[in-house]
């Protein structure tokens, strides 16, 4: 039996409400307390990637068609996604986080966590350390900007209570309210909960919190189906459980064209954008890829797919050149395409630091002179972008003034 009486608060969850959204309701001040969803591009046929809390209330959220969306709420106010300034501002709020809690992990581009120490580990003190986190970001960020901030024995449970109170909410779960206290909640807003793990647990019997927390450690290794069952029959109960590193497997980009880019003239257009912001998180993260992968989804519902290897490369011009000699073999002797989606992505990564010593046995035929003088001209490309703007430079790229931004990267900044 799990003594809950005993359990210390480790752990301060924060999540942004409703980001994307937020964040254009506080840069558009129009927009507050109304309805409103981000969108990928301007188009019924697409979904909302985000919805504020005034479009939670009325049925609209996260997923939900457009067109659909606009029959549900009229006045809907749509607004084409903008990642380079949710990116500003996950920067800027991590910041000022900072200046109050040392944060251990950032998991997603509107979450991130910090341990409670010393003194912070007593309620009272760590309720005022949520306080001033709130008060700081509405003060030096915007005071339309709200978050949710939970705090419990385990990271997990501390993201768990963001989820009993969604808006602006602060909840702290000490041992004497588990696990009684998580029993309002749905099993899906519990994470690693998805669709498949949520019906394998229907039919174990299993329908709820409630049930879920009565179960053994080796009955629900069974009903998930593997260690995570038996993971979550501790982490429920409080328990820190070590967390598993994750190795990045693969870096890329994809964007849904719209109609009137989708002749392979234009797409070509927008996959050289695709690549380059793609070829710049392989520089950023400081890996190289030893394999390239481009699929064409076309308007059709089949594919073209094509896979490259690479030695090693991390720079514009060498990916650039791979990627075209790709795209010429899949659009070679085809007619009429119409090239609905765009997927790139490098796999097989390696670090740079630990690669490089290895490269000419790799590829004899290397020239780590010239590959180094490409890899820092594409550096430098990075350093003028961030500074004067998204692709003030690149590589014989143009932007329609039709065309959407990037694909929204929710988990990589």
């Amino acid at each position: 039996m799990t003594n809950y009486h005993n359990l210390t608060l480790n752990w301060l969850y924060l999540d942004i409400n409703s980001y994307f959204a937020t964040v254009e309701q506080h840069h558009n001040p129009l927009y507050r307390n109304k309805p409103l969803i981000v969108v990928p591009l301007d188009s019924d046929t697409t979904c909302a990637i985000a919805a504020s809390a005034e479009a939670k209330k009325l049925g609209v959220k996260t997923g939900t068609n457009v067109g659909k969306a606009k029959q549900m709420i009229p006045d809907l106010i749509c607004v084409k996604s903008n990642h380079d300034k949710y990116r500003e501002y996950h920067h800027r709020i991590l910041k000022e986080i900072d200046r109050h809690i040392y944060i251990d992990d950032i998991l997603s581009i509107d979450e991130c966590a910090g341990r409670l120490t010393g003194k912070f580990q007593l309620k009272q003190n760590a309720v005022e350390l949520a306080h001033k986190i709130k008060k700081g970001i509405i003060n030096n960020i915007g005071d339309n900007i709200k978050c949710s901030i939970g705090i419990a024995p385990n990271r997990f449970l501390a993201k768990v209570a963001t989820e009993i109170e969604k808006l602006d909410g602060l909840v702290v779960l000490e041992g004497n309210d588990l696990p009684q206290k998580l029993y309002s909640l749905n099993l899906r807003s519990l994470t690693g909960i998805g669709a498949s793990t949520y019906t394998r647990l229907l039919s174990h019997g299993i329908s709820s919190v409630e049930g879920l927390c009565s179960k053994d450690a080796s009955f629900l290794k069974k009903a998930f189906g593997n260690i995570v069952g038996e993971k979550y029959y501790y982490l429920l109960r409080g328990c820190n459980v070590p967390e598993e590193k994750k190795d990045t497997k693969s870096i890329g980009n994809s964007q849904v064209l719209p109609p009137e880019m989708r002749n392979p003239e234009n797409a070509y257009e927008v996959a050289k954008r695709l690549l380059h912001t793609a070829t710049s998180r392989l520089r950023e993260k400081e890996f190289y890829a030893n394999g390239m992968n481009l699929e064409l989804g076309l308007a059709n519902k089949s594919s073209l797919k094509s896979y490259q290897k690479l030695h090693s490369l991390c720079d514009n011009f060498s990916l650039g050149d791979k990627m075209q000699s790709m795209w010429n073999s899949l659009i070679n002797n085809q007619t009429n395409l119409n090239i609905k989606k765009i997927s790139i992505s490098f796999v097989n990564l390696t670090k740079q630091k630990n690669d490089q010593l290895a490269l000419f046995d790799n590829n004899p035929d290397c020239n780590l002179k010239e590959k180094n003088k490409l890899e820092q001209i594409s550096k430098l490309m990075d350093k003028i972008n961030k500074k004067e703007g998204k692709n003030i430079i690149s590589l014989g790229m143009t932007r329609n003034k039709n065309e959407q931004a990037d694909a929204i990267a929710f988990s990589s900044i």
